[in-house]
């Protein structure tokens, strides 16, 4: 008998450096390549995933649809699911048995309680998941989930001179699609349909544009200097932009990293690439952060179990998320992120720190927001991040930017604030009358 695999495709939107893929062609005699995004949702679960915007979501789907048209190109298909992964399975099932079900593993609560389900509702079905999106497998990490190094410092001691597998290429040939009526699917429809202006992204979606990118940018020697320009708030060239690509999967940690590599033999190495590999550090501790957190990562107390002094004033957050507080710089930054879906990582921490401590907000309403808009999301980044912010990660330490500092050491001109129109918002955090509260 015919084993049926499902390969899921989740933030490993990418054919080429696969783990979790190739297991999939392994294992299977015939396999069903499926993404599940799920338009809508009555789920109140308060760790679901929020809406994205429609840059996130486009970027997102054409992203899938690249991967569509790759797998074409090995007489494969991907199925997009409107729907949830347990319904979607409940729909294949009513047709086809499967055998397999094949996914890289992520660090979401969410996510993981998703897969978890799954063994409960389908008790035949065999799920194997593969540590694809990381620098270092789970095995090879010195220490386990009990001690986990809980600040950045004592984890990246610990692994910082680890070996890193190389990508593993791309597979030539792929098991066969099995026969099944796509018709009685409730898949997603007129993907290829512009949904956004095109002159609002600042990047192109899926895999092929995302190691382009990358492979342009160690052809030239930003690399060499990116220590000295990466807080810069504008400029393609200042930072990577790798996260834009790495958030979702469409190239991987371990195929930047080789680049890196390859960069520093031509080149040779300096604080600048070091601090290229630093940051793909930082983005690895945060992955296993989450997965040591859980939920906490989402709780107001966060690490700490301690409730921070802040609060839900809707005005304020309102004014925050449209850029209409009193604080330019902010305003600009805001104005940028929900234009393009897009903000430098200066500016996350600028805008951070003044929605927990100029507007002493719940910090968890900005990271939602964020969360809503940013094209290179990442559940665990992001979300450690505010926690490290809000003075919620395990130090307990609330970071608090100067407001004027920042603008006079990133914006001295004031040219930012101009192109993102920062200017003219009003001059008091709070109304001086409820009717003028936000609806």
């Amino acid at each position: 008998m015919k084993k049926l695999g499902i390969f899921l495709f989740r933030k490993d939107l990418r054919i080429n450096d696969n783990k979790a893929l190739q297991k999939a062609c392994e294992i299977a005699d015939e396999l069903l390549c499926i993404y599940c995004h799920e338009k809508e949702s009555s789920d109140l679960n308060p760790y679901k995933p929020s809406k994205m915007s429609k840059i996130r979501e486009y970027f997102t789907l054409q992203s899938a649809c690249e991967v569509d048209r790759k797998l074409a190109n090995l007489s494969q298909k991907l199925l997009i699911f409107n729907a949830s992964l347990e319904r979607s399975l409940e729909q294949i099932s009513k047709t086809l048995q499967i055998s397999y079900l094949i996914v890289s593993k992520d660090p979401g609560w969410h996510e993981n309680q998703e897969i978890n389900r799954l063994k409960y509702k389908f008790e035949n079905l065999k799920i194997i998941t593969i540590d694809n999106n990381t620098l270092f497998p789970k095995e090879k990490l010195p220490f386990d989930q009990h001690s986990f190094p809980t600040s950045f410092s004592k984890f990246r001691r610990k692994v910082e001179t680890l070996p890193i597998d190389k990508p593993s290429g791309t597979p030539t040939q792929i098991p066969p699609m099995p026969i099944i009526d796509i018709s009685k699917l409730r898949l997603l429809t007129n993907l290829h349909k512009d949904s956004i202006n095109h002159k609002d992204l600042l990047f192109l979606p899926g895999e092929a544009a995302g190691r382009e990118h990358i492979d342009e940018y160690f052809k030239t020697k930003h690399a060499s200097t990116y220590k000295e320009t990466r807080n810069a708030l504008d400029g393609r060239a200042n930072s990577t932009k790798f996260s834009i690509w790495l958030s979702i999967g469409c190239t991987s940690a371990r195929y930047i990293y080789s680049k890196l590599k390859d960069f520093e033999l031509r080149n040779g190495s300096n604080k600048s690439t070091y601090w290229i590999f630093f940051e793909l550090l930082w983005r690895e501790y945060f992955q296993w952060y989450a997965l040591h957190f859980g939920t906490k990562l989402f709780k107001f107390s966060g690490a700490t179990d301690k409730d921070p002094l802040t609060s839900y004033y809707p005005e304020r957050l309102k004014k925050w998320e449209t850029g209409s507080t009193p604080f330019p710089l902010v305003n600009a930054l805001m104005h940028e992120l929900t234009h393009t879906g897009y903000m430098s990582n200066r500016g996350r921490q600028i805008v951070a720190s003044c929605c927990v401590n100029e507007l002493q907000l719940d910090w968890r309403y900005g990271a939602n927001f964020l969360e809503k808009h940013l094209i290179d999301y990442d559940v665990a980044s992001n979300w450690g991040n505010w926690q490290s912010v809000a003075g919620v990660a395990p130090d307990g330490k609330v970071k608090h930017f100067d407001l004027k500092k920042q603008t006079a050491l990133f914006d001295p001109d004031k040219k930012f604030i101009r192109k993102w129109r920062g200017e003219g918002a009003v001059l008091d955090i709070d109304s001086v009358d409820i009717a003028d509260w936000p609806i």
